[in-house]
């Protein structure tokens, strides 16, 4: 199973490299053909296809996530883990 697609994502992925790749001790890698993006080689969030997963996420950054845009568990196959998804599909790029 496919989880990225670099045709469909690559804008997405360059505008949020953009940004995360200035914050410090932020480095970039892909893991299972993902791009992923670690703070001092903790994993925080990787791209799937029409989204991202954050894999640490406190509660009032869901509640303020979920104002904006769809979240729900990030699954695996058939294992479903404690990262969030965000979809993108309604996202519109504040300027």
């Amino acid at each position: 199973m496919q989880y990225y697609s670099e045709e469909k994502m690559h804008n997405l992925r360059l505008r949020i490299e953009k940004e995360v790749l200035n914050w410090p001790n932020v480095t970039t890698k892909k893991m299972y053909g993902c791009p992923c993006y670690k703070n001092e080689e903790k994993l925080f969030a990787f791209l799937v296809t029409d989204g991202v997963v954050l894999t640490r996420v406190s509660e009032q950054d869901k509640i303020e996530l979920s104002k904006e845009f769809e979240i729900k568990p990030f699954q695996a196959g058939h294992r479903i883990n404690g990262h969030k998804y965000v979809s993108m599909k309604q996202l519109t790029w504040r300027k």
